[in-house]
């Protein structure tokens, strides 16, 4: 998501996001903070801060960087236990449970990021099109399919 004419602040954003995530008490929920880098010519990089939100299997990175007079904010969900992804795939009894509670961290998470988004723009109270609402974004898959 690309909120419009806001300075946003990657710490303050991803502080809010770390209450709002233990707000909803998952189960083996960890943070790290990491960086992460974009070429920007011969030997050089822009660094970028991201937070990875994971319960040692499951785990959603959440990446907000300052886009010239947008703040960007994203959630990418994927397995952190390769192995454990991988025999999801092969066995389509394993695959029902473990995929359930992927989606259930994912959402959660997600949610998390939404109430967190949600706070700091109105912290923040950019001239926003009304037409943007976090609630519209951060949804699972199956939500926006109803």
């Amino acid at each position: 998501m690309l909120i419009d004419n806001i300075d946003g602040d990657t710490k303050e954003f991803y502080a809010l996001v770390k209450e709002e995530v233990l707000k909803l008490e998952i189960p083996g929920v960890k943070f790290d903070d990491r960086v992460e880098f974009r070429p920007t010519g011969l030997l050089s990089s822009e660094k970028f801060p991201a937070l990875y939100v994971h319960d040692g299997t499951n785990e959603v990175k959440v990446f907000a960087h300052q886009y010239a007079r947008s703040f960007y904010v994203s959630g990418r969900p994927s397995w952190r236990d390769a192995k454990m992804g991988a025999k999801a795939d092969d066995d389509p009894i394993l695959n029902y449970g473990l995929v359930a509670l992927f989606d259930c961290f994912t959402e959660s998470v997600n949610r998390a990021v939404q109430n967190a988004l949600s706070r700091y723009v109105a912290k923040k109270n950019p001239t926003v099109a009304e037409s943007i609402n976090p609630k519209d974004v951060f949804q699972s898959p199956e939500a926006k399919r109803k």
